[in-house]
């Protein structure tokens, strides 16, 4: 086996060397030995199909291969040999023995010339061979050694779809990386694209992993596909900064990732429908309020959670403002006060900075408008529960007056904080978001009017004062100055005359119920002759 060994002269690089010379100088009368043995039909077929590999012959190599394998290691072989012999040919410092007298056993078969070849070779074959030829792995194969994987990620790119094997999606991907950190050049849109079904693969189990493979894309697809997958993943807030973190250690540009997740998070399944206040031009007659204690849905969970991504980051709170005063009006739109309580509730206790309020720009004004609307709506159903609860004794009688009182108080400046700031009026109403808002104004504005109307007119028997108060709101809404009138005077398909009138048949009612408070006072000073 040593006799192919190839000769090596240490002298002949550095004549100082002390290295002994090696190898075989008849290398080549070697090979034609071997090969002469592997002719010769007595010998046993293994040992034959040995001396044939060793001489770089395919013909006796071929008659005892059975895998596809085993076809292309003999014609590689082949090569490899072919290239070598022709190498040292034009290279030799030294005359090697002559081998004539061995020209009867040249191989029959034409060899290949390179792995081209070679794999269109073992691809005519007939059988079982053919069949493993078209294995994907033995197509990535021949792409890697014949230096045409460019071509082949990009006809895999181009054919993956959900059934596609993940094993396969898996070997492409990290082929890819090692070929391109290789320096060769590969179609980045295909690379892209592999890694992007090779990331989805990972986000199911493997979410630890992904933002190694996301930092290999393109930098214009990084924050797109990063915060895709993280605005999907319905785990805890603890993870999710975990998430960030990995993002940051692989040189993702976290805060892009974050506005991103937001964005695509806040967006409902159905972001508007035919039904929704903010498909027409007025409120639709479907709005009704939902209740303080009602659950919110799944998906207006996920759109809730969606801002914890932008609130991880005080440098992202103004971004975050906005998209919860965006994401507040869609739920306000439609009733679910319930929804944007949460919201306003999951916020961090540091969001509201302090330029926010030195600087009162539009923005920020919508949002303590909102929130100050949500508090007084949660508020009214603890009111509510306080005001209808029947005391047993005198003691609780007692007690429960004035837990009455002071829930009335409390109910009344909430609802008229409301009122007092004007809002969503035209001091918020700035820019392309003025419909929205105008039509917030439209459905809460009555709503709160009304509210306060009831809290002031059912607690007239603890607080006696409170009758003439529920009168003067006529005044508050008659005025220029707030302009409440004419949210109550425009109509809408719920109320296709306005809700004027109701209001008038609360004054009324306040009107007429004062009269007779009065009367019987006055006949109750009237004293019996």
């Amino acid at each position: 086996m040593k006799g192919g060994l190839f000769w090596r002269d240490p002298q002949l690089e550095d004549a100082e060397s002390t290295d002994r010379v090696g190898g075989n100088i008849n290398r080549n009368l070697w090979k034609h030995a071997c090969a002469a043995l592997a002719h010769d039909t007595g010998n046993d077929s293994y040992e034959r199909a040995l001396y044939a590999a060793l001489s770089g012959r395919v013909d006796e190599v071929l008659t005892v291969c059975v895998t596809w394998n085993d076809f292309v290691w003999a014609h590689v072989n082949a090569v490899i040999e072919m290239r070598m012999d022709h190498g040292l040919r034009g290279a030799c410092v030294y005359e090697q023995a002559p081998a004539t007298s061995f020209a009867h056993v040249q191989s029959r078969r034409t060899c290949a010339t390179d792995m081209a070849q070679v794999f269109d070779i073992v691809e005519s074959l007939d059988g079982c061979v053919q069949n493993e030829a078209r294995d994907p792995l033995r197509r990535l194969q021949r792409a890697l050694a014949t230096n045409t994987f460019a071509e082949y990620v990009e006809e895999f790119a181009q054919a993956l779809s959900p059934e596609t094997d993940v094993r396969m999606v898996r070997v492409v991907a990290h082929a890819s990386l090692c070929v391109r950190q290789s320096g060769a050049e590969l179609p980045e849109p295909a690379v892209s694209a592999v890694l992007e079904a090779y990331v989805d693969r990972l986000a199911r189990d493997h979410d630890e992993l992904v933002a190694a493979y996301v930092a290999q894309m393109p930098t214009e697809r990084q924050t797109h596909v990063y915060a895709q997958f993280v605005q999907m993943l319905n785990v805890s807030r603890d993870h999710r900064m975990q998430l960030l973190q990995r993002a940051e250690r692989h040189g993702l540009d976290t805060h892009a990732v974050c506005r991103a997740a937001t964005s695509a998070g806040v967006q409902p399944d159905d972001l508007l429908d035919s039904s929704d206040p903010s498909d027409s031009s007025d409120p639709s007659d479907q709005f009704e309020l939902s209740e303080p204690s009602e659950p919110i849905t799944d998906t207006e969970q996920r759109q809730v959670r969606a801002l914890e991504w932008t609130t991880s980051s005080s440098h992202l709170y103004p971004y975050a403002l906005a998209q919860v005063c965006t994401l507040s009006r869609h739920f306000l739109l439609r009733g679910r006060t319930n929804a944007a309580t949460v919201l306003l509730n999951s916020l961090p206790a540091d969001f509201v900075q302090p330029e926010w309020i030195t600087e009162s720009t539009p923005l920020f004004r919508e949002y303590m408008h909102i929130l100050s609307l949500c508090d007084a709506l949660a508020f009214y159903a603890s009111w509510a529960e306080t005001v209808c609860r029947q005391p047993t004794d005198k003691l609780q009688s007692f007690e429960h007056k004035q837990r009455t009182i002071d829930a009335t108080v409390r109910m009344e400046q909430l609802l008229r904080r409301v009122l007092d700031v004007d809002w969503l009026g035209t001091h918020v109403q700035d820019g392309e978001d003025c419909t929205e808002l105008q039509k917030l104004r439209l459905l809460y504005v009555p709503e709160v009017v009304f509210r306060l109307h009831g809290v002031l007119y059912e607690t007239r028997d603890f607080v006696p004062q409170n009758l003439a108060r529920s009168l003067e709101l006529a005044q508050m809404v008659a005025g220029d100055g707030l302009g409440i009138y004419r949210e109550l005077a425009q109509k809408s398909p719920m109320h296709p005359n306005g809700r004027l009138v109701a209001f008038m048949a609360l004054m009324r009612k306040s009107a007429f119920e004062l009269l007779r408070v009065q009367e019987s006072a006055s006949d109750n000073r009237v004293a019996p002759v």
